[in-house]
C-alpha cells in the first residue's frame, strides 16, 4: 500500500473516530491537503476556507467540473466518502475538463463557503457568521474560482433519485439509461449548473455523468470556433 492509499484509509478512519466536528474541521482539512500532495493534484484554498483539490484535464481553458461536499459538517464523512470515490474513479479517466474535489466551508452545519461562493452573502457576512474563517482572509478571492458544473451526491441503499439543472439531467439520463428517477429544478445557482444524485448507484452514475458533461462542454466550445 502506497502513502496515498494510506491517506485514503486515514480519511475513512475519521468517520469511525467521529472526528467530523461541528466547528472548523482542521484534522480533515490537513488530511485532504496531504492527500492532494501525495497524488500530485493541485491544492488550493480560497479566502472563505473552501478547499479545491484538482486533477488536471487536457484543456486548461475549460472550467473545472466539481464534485462537492460540506467540509465541516457534522455528517462530513457520509458526503465526503461518496464525492471522494467519484474523484478517485475519475483520476485515471481522460477528461478535457479539470475535475475538482471541492469541500465547502460549513462550520456548525452552516453552508457559509457555498453561500459566499454563490454571492448569496458577502465575504464579510461569512466572517461574521463564523469568525474562525477569518484565518483564510489572506488567501485567493473566492470569486476567482470558477466551475462549469457542481455535482452533489450521496450513496445510500434507497432508490436512485436525481434533481437539478436541465442540462445536467440530460447528461445523467444519457449516462444512466433510465435507471434513475429525475426531478427537473429551476436554476438553484446563479453561477453554475447543479446536479444532486442520491441513492443506490449514485457513485457510478455520477462518474459517468461527469464524463458525459465534460464531452458536452468541449462540444460547446468547438461550436464557437
Amino acid at each position: 500500500m502506497d502513502k496515498s492509499d494510506g491517506l485514503v484509509r486515514q480519511l475513512e478512519k475519521l468517520s469511525v473516530d467521529d472526528s467530523c466536528s461541528p466547528g472548523l474541521n482542521t484534522v480533515l482539512r490537513q488530511r485532504l491537503k496531504e492527500f492532494a500532495h501525495t497524488r500530485n493534484h493541485n491544492f488550493q484554498q480560497d479566502n472563505i476556507g473552501n478547499i479545491y483539490i484538482t486533477r488536471a484535464g487536457s484543456d486548461s481553458e475549460l472550467s473545472a467540473i466539481a464534485v462537492t461536499f460540506p467540509l465541516d459538517s457534522s455528517n462530513c464523512w457520509a458526503t465526503l466518502s461518496s464525492a471522494l470515490q467519484v474523484f478517485l474513479d475519475l483520476e485515471s479517466i481522460h477528461t478535457s475538463c479539470d475535475i475538482t474535489l471541492l469541500g465547502w466551508s460549513s462550520p456548525h452545519d452552516n453552508p457559509i463557503g457555498h453561500n459566499v461562493w454563490e454571492g448569496a452573502i458577502s465575504l464579510a457576512a461569512g466572517y461574521e457568521q463564523a469568525a474562525e474563517l477569518k484565518q483564510f482572509a489572506s488567501l485567493e478571492d473566492v470569486r476567482n474560482f470558477s466551475l462549469s458544473a457542481n455535482f452533489q451526491l450521496l450513496e445510500t441503499d434507497e432508490p436512485l433519485v436525481a434533481k437539478g439543472s436541465p442540462v445536467l439531467i440530460q447528461k445523467l439520463q444519457e449516462a444512466a439509461a433510465g435507471q434513475v428517477k429525475v426531478i427537473l429544478e429551476s436554476p438553484i445557482s446563479k453561477r453554475v449548473p447543479v446536479l444532486s444524485i442520491q441513492g443506490k448507484g449514485a457513485i457510478a452514475v455520477a462518474k459517468l455523468s461527469v464524463e458525459y458533461y465534460s464531452r458536452y462542454v468541449v462540444g460547446l466550445f468547438e461550436n464557437f470556433d
